[in-house]
C-alpha cells in the first residue's frame, strides 16, 4: 500500500478538486500485503 500524508487536507473526496493550497505532502511506500488466496474466506 501507498500512504500519502496530507492528501485529505489538499484534495476533495474524489481527489479531483483542490481544497487547500500549500499543504506539504509526503508519500510512504510500504511492503506489499501477503494474501493467501488458497485459504482466503469470503
Amino acid at each position: 500500500p501507498i500512504v500519502i500524508d496530507g492528501f485529505r487536507r489538499s484534495f476533495d473526496r474524489k481527489g479531483l478538486m483542490i481544497k487547500k493550497k500549500g499543504i506539504l505532502q509526503s508519500m510512504v511506500i510500504k511492503e506489499p500485503l501477503k494474501i493467501d488466496y488458497e485459504t482466503a474466506t469470503v
